[in-house]
């Protein structure tokens, strides 16, 4: 197998550029992340190319700990996820103001990186990629041991997409589904996925394409594809351990918190809005559908009681309806002011004792002009007297009757 070689041999895989003053400083992360730098399968030597480091690297950023401002441009096709996450907890960890710049390309681990800046831009003509983690395996492996390295794989998934929807304002539950499809966005697409704040213009055009199916040339760096995903040796015809699966644990003697120091900056409502009008809209467009599902729901509701109400009312009145004047019936229920059971039962009583008393008076009247006084024969059976009385009885037996109702 040929030896692989580096197109660029002057090159190197990140570059850390710091101001004249001291107190900013640019960094080029152009490479493949890695946590050793792989070996040549044949030979045991170390294979030349764009490697990031993950020891190195961290090594030489605590250079960057006493500044105030720092850019890191990224351009690489990903690599191993926990050095990913160690780099994209470093730079969370600094002190000063961060801002991560996508050149060319930010794939797998490189787009966790990339999510790390306090500000996160991407170049016009640039992509970003995230996907799902994946082992190389060789050897023999029994089932109890295939179904530890899923576990594995599941962690890894979840504990990338924690990170992804943190950054991104997004839940994990989308972060997964867009893993597990390979998503590869445009400049536009990641701001407007969330991935990015805002797309920056460069002077010279991305430009990427394949070459001789195992280099990814992206604005004329190399990267190498045959070891995107291969697993890494440290010695001739060695077996990958599965420990070399990304399983949660951090490189042992690397300082990786999980937080940053830094406390997060919100958005007010006018920032929200010039950022993110799209979400702007679609927030107030669901509030307003809610609203007025709520409304319409509390309408129906009121309805529905109101219409149970009358429908009671008028059967409680038909209960009683046949001791009383139809004419009456009537105006409880339609009149201009109705009225319930209890309420015509007392109009009904009201109207009989008014009949009674005009009927005594009138009989008092007649008895005087006859120079009859204080004589009170028995109501005659079928006469209006008992006709009255038996008015007032029915009148109070009903009012008795819509009152216990």
């Amino acid at each position: 197998m040929p030896k692989l070689m580096n197109m660029h041999p002057n090159l190197m895989p990140y570059v850390i550029n710091k101001a004249e003053d001291g107190k900013s400083a640019k960094v080029n992360l152009y490479g493949e992340i890695v946590e050793e730098v792989p070996v040549d399968w044949w030979t045991g030597e170390k294979i030349s190319g764009l490697f990031i480091e993950l020891k190195s690297f961290l090594n030489d950023i605590e250079a960057l700990s006493n500044m105030d401002e720092v850019f890191f441009y990224i351009n690489s096709v990903g690599g191993n996820v926990d050095a990913g996450i160690s780099i994209f907890n470093k730079i969370r960890a600094l002190k000063a103001e961060t801002t991560t710049v996508v050149d060319g390309l930010a794939a797998s681990a490189a787009s966790i990186v990339a999510q790390a800046g306090d500000h996160r831009q991407v170049s016009i003509g640039s992509q970003t990629m995230v996907h799902c983690a994946s082992a190389g395996l060789v050897g023999y492996y029994n089932r109890e041991s295939l179904e530890q390295i899923d576990r594995m794989l599941e962690s890894t998934d979840k504990r990338i997409a924690e990170i992804l929807a943190d950054r991104t304002g997004r839940n994990t539950k989308d972060i997964l589904k867009m893993m597990k499809n390979t998503s590869w966005m445009t400049a536009d697409e990641a701001v407007g996925e969330g991935f990015a704040d805002e797309v920056v213009g460069k002077s010279e055009p991305v430009v990427d394409r394949v070459q001789n199916s195992s280099m990814f040339i992206v604005n004329g760096i190399p990267h190498n594809l045959m070891n995107m995903q291969a697993p890494m040796f440290s010695k001739i015809g060695e077996i990958a351990p599965a420990q070399m699966i990304s399983d949660g644990s951090e490189p042992v003697g690397i300082d990786n918190p999980s937080k940053s120091n830094k406390e997060e900056k919100g958005m007010d409502m006018n920032e929200l809005k010039a950022k993110h009008p799209d979400l702007v809209n679609q927030i107030v467009e669901e509030v307003k559908q809610t609203a007025q599902s709520e409304n319409a729901e509390a309408v129906k509701d009121a309805v529905a009681e109101a219409v149970t109400a009358e429908r009671k009312r008028l059967q409680e009145i038909d209960s009683i309806a046949d001791k009383i004047s139809a004419e009456l019936v009537n105006e409880a229920k339609y009149g201009e002011t109705p009225m319930n059971a209890s309420e015509l039962a007392l109009k009904a009583l009201q109207n009989s004792q008014a009949k009674g008393q005009q009927f005594l008076k009138n009989r008092q009247l007649e008895q005087q002009a006859a120079g009859v006084n204080n004589i009170v024969p028995e109501p005659v059976s079928g006469s209006e007297e008992e006709t009255v009385n038996r008015d007032i009885e029915d009148g109070a037996a009903i009012l008795n009757a819509a009152v216990k109702k």
